[in-house]
């Protein structure tokens, strides 16, 4: 096919070119709700009520309580690149609103008929925008805040409208939204509306916690959300952190918001740190239910690099990436102290939101409605908390068991003087049973034998061995160099002595003891992953362990067995590095009531 002759150059005509800049914008009817919501919540208003109908396409109404705007205002706003939050270039150094581009109004008047309605110091305006029409102020009746509507989406572009969903589709993203600027903002009363029925009613003043679970109508009892804060000690950046206890987790990463100046943000490397953080407290494929809420001096993140400001360029992301990670850490290390000294605690809360019987909250694989389980105390391992135990030594591969002392009994049964518990024998090549007053254990020999190694090989840290060819780590840019200049200390108390050549060329002379993996790995973990080196050990101890443990089907003997039963009851975290828990603890009443016993 001949090549076409291309057209002479022309400049588009201007009701061509807003609509091709608003198609960045505005694309369907959730980004109307989100742009007159962001308006909304920078006009300072305390009330913010946001209607639809049919899925948005047909009407999005945006009415609040806020500051107005004058006449003047009101026949510029939706010019393009008319705002008010800005006014020359170092301004977008320093933004601490929602909204700053100027495009939001002009967009949507490119797309549909927009209607807006202001008052400020007693007089009110209306200003009615469209492409084909143009605009016009009259006065207008109001006492206070704006109505900003959209009615008619892509009315006249209707190869835009073809490529909408149907209206419930449209309508559910636009109550996302809705959800989404409400989630950080509880002080401020938010209304949901769709075609006339109210769907969502949010009051002002509600806790961070009410306002989470009620926003996202979370089968959650709010006593299992907690708070957490951290700071830079220089000021620069701090973060609240609402996070669920280990009674409740999802499979999926759906609640797990990065909320970053008041915007939800898509971004990795902080949803890594929260789950860095969690990892080794929830089952294999689990996730944590968490919110953060991180303010940063804007001069060090960057909002100006997505049409939608769904993404952000931090200066320097690692200190606030460690600093959560190390905040979750502790949160949930305390949850698993909590858990084993209180038998009788929130967990055996009722949890009525998901139909589950009150004193046995649903386990993983039972109904429930949004994607949510609850873990109840018997896999928690919640029991009374043993003195602590400090191991003498590595345990011995299951193949050889430790002789037993000169006249110790090696028959199930035996109970030596120094142990408070009684061992009674193993079952399916996997459990380890024991007796320890009026409660028996069933112990996961190869998740405790694995935890026990993962502790000894984090014991372990700092001690190194000499490569005999150092890994050589190539970086792209001077920024990927100052993050790894500024892990140096942190990569040599690991065991990595890290050395810059110069040219973007670094040299790893040493490497942990326990390190079994290759260049390409370290490689990967802190320029890819951008992991800390703790996370780098942490994953490193978690694999190695998890090698090393007896597994299924290993025969142990007694006494091998009575030392990895005593290491495990001691510990104050009963949880493999993976998250599983490490026993289940049968109490005798319920042994009792099992066989009708009284």
């Amino acid at each position: 096919m001949a090549a076409s002759t291309p057209g002479p150059v022309r400049e588009l005509p201007p009701e061509v070119a807003r609509k091709i800049a608003a198609g960045e914008v505005i694309d369907r009817p959730g980004a109307i709700v989100r742009e007159l919501l962001d308006n909304a919540v920078d006009a300072g208003a305390e009330n913010i009520i946001v209607e639809i109908e049919e899925g948005g396409v047909k009407k999005v109404r945006v009415a609040d309580d806020g500051a107005g705007m004058t006449r003047e205002d009101i026949e510029h706003c939706a010019r393009p690149h008319a705002t008010s939050k800005i006014s020359q270039d170092a301004d977008l150094l320093n933004i601490s609103t929602l909204g700053f581009r100027g495009e939001a109004l002009a967009s949507i008047a490119a797309v549909s008929r927009l209607t807006i309605t202001s008052a400020r110091d007693g007089a009110a305006w209306r200003l009615c925008a469209s492409v084909a029409g143009g605009h016009s102020v009259e006065r207008a009746n109001l006492s206070q805040g704006t109505i900003a509507q959209s009615e008619d989406l892509f009315e006249d572009v209707p190869a835009r409208r073809h490529f909408l969903k149907r209206a419930a589709s449209e309508g559910a993203v636009c109550r996302q939204v809705f959800v989404e600027k409400a989630i950080p903002r509880p002080d401020i009363a938010f209304q949901f509306i769709s075609e006339g029925a109210l769907k969502l009613d949010l009051p002002a003043g509600q806790t961070p916690q009410e306002r989470l679970v009620d926003a996202l109508q979370a089968q959650i009892d709010p006593r299992f959300l907690f708070q957490t804060q951290g700071a830079d000690p220089a000021g620069a950046w701090r973060f609240s952190l609402i996070l669920g206890d280990p009674e409740v987790f999802r499979q999926d990463r759906k609640f797990i918001l990065i909320y970053v100046n008041g915007r939800k943000i898509a971004e990795f490397a902080l949803i890594q740190a929260i789950e860095y953080g969690a990892s080794g407290f929830f089952p294999n494929g689990a996730h944590p239910v968490a919110a953060l809420f991180l303010e940063v001096d804007p001069s060090l993140v960057d909002f100006n690099i997505h049409p939608a400001k769904k993404e952000a360029r931090f200066k320097d992301i690692a200190p606030i990436h460690r600093s959560i990670s190390g905040a979750v850490r502790q949160f949930f290390h305390h949850a698993a102290v909590r858990g084993a000294l209180n038998p009788i605690g929130p967990s055996r809360a009722s949890v009525h939101e998901t139909g589950a019987d009150p004193l046995f909250p649903a386990r993983e694989g039972a109904p429930e409605s949004r994607g949510f389980f609850y873990q109840d105390s018997f896999l928690r391992g919640e029991l009374p908390h043993a003195p602590a135990f400090q191991p003498q030594g590595p345990v011995p591969p299951a193949d050889f068991p430790v002789p037993p002392a000169p006249g110790a009994s090696q028959s199930p049964g035996s109970f030596r003087r120094d142990r408070d518990f009684r061992y009674l024998g193993t079952a399916f090549g996997v459990f380890i049973i024991v007796e320890r007053g009026e409660t028996l254990f069933l112990i996961d020999h190869h998740a405790a034998h694995e935890r026990i190694l993962y502790d000894q090989f984090i014991a372990s840290q700092g001690q190194r061995q000499t490569l005999l060819i150092p890994y050589v780590i190539e970086t792209a840019n001077r920024d990927e160099d100052d993050y790894l200049e500024s892990l140096k200390t942190a990569l040599f108390d690991a065991g990595f002595e890290m050395t810059n050549c110069g040219s973007g060329r670094w040299e790893a002379a040493t490497a942990p003891v326990l390190w079994n993996g290759g260049e390409e790995d370290l490689r990967e973990a802190l320029l890819q992953k951008r992991l800390n080196p703790e996370e780098v050990l942490a994953r490193c101890a978690a694999a190695c362990a998890c090698k090393q443990a007896v597994k299924e089907g290993d025969v142990l003997g007694a006494e091998t067995a009575c030392f990895i039963a005593e290491q495990t009851l001691a510990m104050e975290n009963p949880r493999c590095p993976h998250g599983r828990p490490l026993y289940a603890a049968l109490p005798r009443d319920d042994l009792y009531r099992a066989v009708k016993r009284t």
